[in-house]
């Protein structure tokens, strides 16, 4: 009996019967020798090992323990806690698939003397399962990567900053956005508060919570380096544990168009991903009570163990539920699922409030302890740990995904990512839609730019690869169009993205968004026809098909592939004046398919169009549709060789009258009509309308204006002669009269000779008006010498100054010669003295005669009443007026007719004045009119 026990592994076995309890915990348990043989097992152990307990005995220890330099390196430092009795803890290793049929598992190892007496007479080994610890932390590190990814990205701007108001980092999208540059941040030159409008500032504790730590999607302004305001979409929050620092995402949402990626899920949730903590350990009799539980399960559940003791799952105290929050029956619990089925429970969920009211999340292992007879289990042992902060990081993840979705889909952007290596691309429901592809339905990399327009793909696949290149930096930037896949619609895409390179410049990873701007696009392209077409229609105001048939062609090279433009005739009917088609090659089937039918047609849809006056639109122009509209079978085959898919019929409407019919038709099977589409075609229609009705008001204009230019000519032939009579009448009188006579008629001759001349002077700037309309107004340049003729008509006019009571100044001049119509620059000089008297009395007025280079001036300078600058534009004008007629009287034909004159010599005249202060005229004129003019009209 003494040399049993004095055998170290009788002496183990004794030492181990202190453990009994602890050989039915969850945890690993394995008693060896000094030779590191096996002595005991735990059923735990067995498990990780793959065999049953009963044969490990006599084992060694490195055959029982996972392969690998973990171990090796575990039985190398063994040997030092069997001579120290020093234990050794916090050994990692790592398991293959031999236990709980799971990929990996990884246990922690402490290793610990066995004593008897002062003797290690062996070693107990503990491996403790901390896979979830592991997993959680690979998931952290990936989390981690992640955010570091999404930080150097330019999907969105990231802020990390301290309530003081000192920013911390930033990354480099938000200091492009808001115009700052590393070097600022890195100076300490940049603050958040300076980055907020001061109508938003307030306390500082309420700033950092209200705009920078909000945990929802906020819009908000951000005030720009140079003063600009950039509206932003931002979320944040504090740092996990800290009300000091936080991080905000940024997303700019001012174009966007329109281009970006919406906020990503906040740093701090992103950190949120929890570590393993702690484990409980509870045991449970046969009959599901608790007999025994350690400190971190009285921590856990906020019990004390003497609480716990006796405790059963069915104890109506414990308030647990599911993780849909429903009630957690007790014979549901784990625990008492094994206790009656002797299976193993692993990884259940359990939420477990506390006596303070506070839920705890745990993840429950229950495992049965066997007992010598078959049947039951004697026991239970129930081991779980705190999943509370990984639970609140899931369901704030959610909840972050749900709102980031909710803004990606308020902002209507897709996203998509491609792998440039595998080809592999990744698309969200959005960017499917986009694509007119079902949601359900993957969108491979061919099929993608398979739907791209023909005309954008070689545009889009340069763009591709000038993105993937390392020295392009990535960027990707385009806007194209595309072919719905399936419903055949046709959108416009902008599109944006960055591509990632290794340390060996190849693109591994390529993501970025898509953008409907299609009605951007087509509003921009409408305005650009509206404008292309209203250009065309003003620039021929005289021939009406020319101009028609301009527009047309526009028409069919944009909106449509053909476009037919017809007149209502004076019966009522229709004839057609402009067609043009996309494909010259089908031109000449047009006139056959511009058939309106027999006169009183009551059922043709062109003529039910002109009547109501009401637009109509043909999403789709079916073969019955084609039939209702042809009025014979030739007229049907030539619609039919058209080939319209959709119509559009738009009465030109204008003084509430239809002018005529607009009839756009598109021929590819992609285009269909819609709403908008007519709006832009009623726009034009009523553009065209208009300008037919101006072209028609033109001509009555130009015929009424030509009546008028007759009836001058002819009253003023008629006038001129009983003026001359009257003339001869007064110059014979005069001749005849008596000294006595001379005397008592006194001045009434010499102001009825005045008014005689007068009348003849407006006589005749009337008739050069009308002289000037009809074209026959002719010069005759002859050499002459022009400081001579200005003393002429000066001394002519001297008496009109001196009742203006003006002086002249002109002074002796050089003389002046050139090739011009003394006559008629006589006119031109008498206009401009006269009204320098006129609105300059009892002012002086300077005349000047001088050359300058190759041309002559005349200037004629006065110090009246002078011009407005409103009457500037209308001076020179047919009976244009700057003063009230009742005050100055004259028709307002003078400087009309001095510019004629003028302009006719290849000169010029201009006019510089201020209220008040003068107005001084100037005649540049060549040293030659050059060869006999044609008339002026």
């Amino acid at each position: 009996m003494s040399r049993a026990l004095g055998d170290p592994t009788s002496r183990l076995e004794l030492a181990a019967a202190g453990f009994e309890m602890l050989w039915h915990a969850p945890i690993g348990i394995a008693l060896v020798d000094r030779e590191f043989r096996l002595v005991r097992v735990n059923r735990s152990l067995a498990e990780m090992s793959g065999q049953s307990a009963d044969a490990h005995p006599g084992k060694h220890l490195g055959d029982v323990l996972p392969p690998g330099e973990a171990t090796q390196d575990l039985l190398v430092r063994l040997p030092r806690v069997l001579t120290t009795g020093q234990p050794l803890t916090d050994v990692e290793l790592e398991w293959g698939a031999r236990i709980f049929r799971l990929s990996r598992r990884f246990s922690r190892v402490s290793c610990h003397p066995v004593h008897q007496g002062a003797e290690v007479v062996g070693l107990c080994l503990y491996l403790e399962d901390i896979t979830e610890q592991k997993l959680a932390d690979e998931a952290r590190r990936a989390s981690e990567a992640g955010l570091r990814r999404l930080f150097d990205s330019d999907l969105m701007g990231i802020l990390v900053w301290e309530r003081t108001g000192a920013i911390l980092d930033a990354n480099r999208r938000l200091l492009e956005m808001l115009g700052y540059g590393r070097e600022e941040l890195k100076g300490r030159h940049l603050d958040w508060l300076s980055l907020i409008p001061p109508e938003s500032l307030g306390p500082l504790e309420r700033i950092a919570e209200e705009l920078l730590a909000t945990q929802v999607p906020t819009e908000r302004e951000l005030l720009c380096k140079s003063g600009q305001r950039v509206p932003v979409l931002m979320v944040g929050a504090f740092f996990e544990g800290s009300r000091s620092e936080g991080i905000t995402f940024v997303l700019d949402i001012t174009e966007q168009k329109r281009a970006q990626e919406a906020l990503r899920e906040s740093e701090t949730r992103l950190r949120g991903v929890v570590a393993a903590l702690t484990e409980g350990i509870v045991f449970h009799d046969a009959s599901g009570s608790i007999g025994f539980s350690n400190a971190a399960a009285s921590r856990l559940l906020g019990l004390t163990q003497d609480q716990l003791q006796g405790r059963t799952s069915f104890d109506p105290r414990w308030r647990a539920v599911k993780e849909d929050g429903s009630p957690f029956p007790g014979e549901e619990h784990p625990a008492m699922v094994t206790l009656s089925t002797g299976l193993p429970q692993l990884d259940k969920v359990m939420g477990v409030y506390r006596p303070d009211g506070t839920r705890v999340w745990l993840s429950i292992n229950s495992l049965p302890l066997s007992s010598s007879a078959e049947g039951a289990p004697m026991g239970i042992v129930a081991s779980f740990f705190d999943i509370t902060r990984r639970k609140e990081a899931e369901e704030a993840l959610r909840v972050s995904e749900e709102r980031l979705r909710l803004a990606i889909d308020s902002a209507a952007m897709g996203a998509w990512d491609f792998n440039p290596v595998t080809g592999e691309l990744m698309t969200d429901a959005r960017t499917r839609m986009l694509f007119g592809s079902p949601p359900e339905l993957d969108l491979e990399h061919e099929k993608f730019l398979a739907a791209v327009h023909p005309e954008d793909q070689e545009r889009m696949r340069q763009g591709i690869e000038h993105a993937l290149r390392p020295e392009s930096g990535g960027r990707y930037g385009i806007e194209y169009r595309v072919i719905g896949i399936q419903d055949g619609v046709e959108r416009w895409i902008a599109a944006k993205g960055r591509a990632w390179f290794d340390d060996k410049g190849k693109a591994v990873r390529f993501l970025g968004t898509v953008l409907d701007i299609t009605q951007r696009r087509r509003a921009e392209a409408s305005a650009r026809f509206l404008s292309e077409a209203s250009r065309l229609l003003s620039e021929r105001l005289d021939r009406a098909e020319e101009m028609l048939q301009r527009v047309a062609r526009l028409a069919a090279s944009t909106l449509s592939t053909y476009c037919i433009m017809s007149v209502v005739q004076e019966d009522g009917g229709l004839l057609r004046m402009v067609s043009a088609h996309r494909e010259p090659s089908k031109e000449g089937v047009l006139p056959a398919s511009s058939q309106f039918g027999p006169e009183g047609l009551a059922s043709s849809p062109l003529l039910e169009v002109v009547r109501t006056g009401r637009s109509r639109l043909i999403r789709d122009f079916t073969p019955e549709l084609r039939k209702q509209f042809a009025v014979s079978p030739e007229h049907l085959e030539a619609i039919n060789a058209l080939d319209a898919c959709s119509v559009v019929l738009v009465p030109m409407r204008a003084g509430g009258k239809v002018l005529g019919l607009m009839l756009l038709a598109a021929a590819w099977p992609q285009r269909r009509y819609d709403e908008e589409d007519l709006e832009l075609a009623e726009e034009l229609a009523h553009r065209v309308a208009m300008a037919l009705e101006n072209l028609r008001l033109l001509e009555e204009a130009r015929h009424a204006v030509g009546l008028r230019d007759e009836f001058l000519s002819v009253a003023s032939h008629e006038l001129k002669t009983p003026l001359t009579s009257l003339k001869l009448q007064h110059s014979l009188i005069g001749r005849f009269m008596t000294p006595e006579c001379r005397a008592s008629v006194g001045s009434r001759l010499p102001a009825a000779v005045k008014q005689v001349e007068r009348l003849s002077s407006l006589v005749d700037s009337l008739l050069d008006v009308s002289r000037i309309g009809a074209g026959r107004l002719t010069l005759e340049p002859v050499d002459m010498e022009l400081t001579q003729l200005v003393r002429e008509v000066l001394d002519r006019l001297s008496e009109v100054f001196t009742q203006a009571e003006c002086t002249v100044d002109f002074p002796s001049l050089p003389p002046v010669r050139g090739y011009w119509d003394p006559l008629r620059l006589d006119q031109v000089v008498v206009n401009l003295l006269t009204n320098a008297a006129k609105y300059g009395a009892r002012k002086p007025i300077r005349v000047r005669v001088t050359a300058e280079g190759e041309r002559v001036r005349l200037t004629v300078q006065d110090e009246g009443i002078g011009i407005a600058p409103e009457s500037m534009s209308r001076l020179f004008s047919r009976f244009g007026r700057a003063v009230s007629e009742r005050h100055y009287g004259g028709l307002g034909l003078g400087l009309f007719i001095s510019r004629q004159i003028v302009e006719a010599m290849g000169g010029r005249i201009l006019v510089e004045s201020q209220p008040a202060q003068g107005a001084t005229f100037i005649v540049e004129l060549p040293w030659s009119a050059g060869p006999r003019p044609e008339p002026l009209r």
